[in-house]
């Protein structure tokens, strides 16, 4: 079993992948968590929603750039 901080990490990843493939409105739980091949509930426990999931994304991009 992954440590949560990878999985927190990976799952950041991939969200930023799938985020900037087919956009916020474009992307779905269910397809995040079929790429992930992990439930729902570990992106859960990670984020809150959706939303919080974007804007960590979001921050960790604009943290990179700086």
């Amino acid at each position: 079993m992954e440590p949560p901080l990878k999985r927190r990490d990976k799952i950041l990843l991939i969200a930023e992948e799938e985020f900037a493939r087919v956009g916020y409105d474009g992307l779905s739980m269910n397809d995040l968590v079929k790429k992930l091949q992990i439930n729902k509930a570990t992106i859960y426990y990670h984020f809150e929603d959706k939303k919080s999931l974007y804007q960590e994304v979001t921050k960790n991009a604009i943290t990179h750039i700086n």
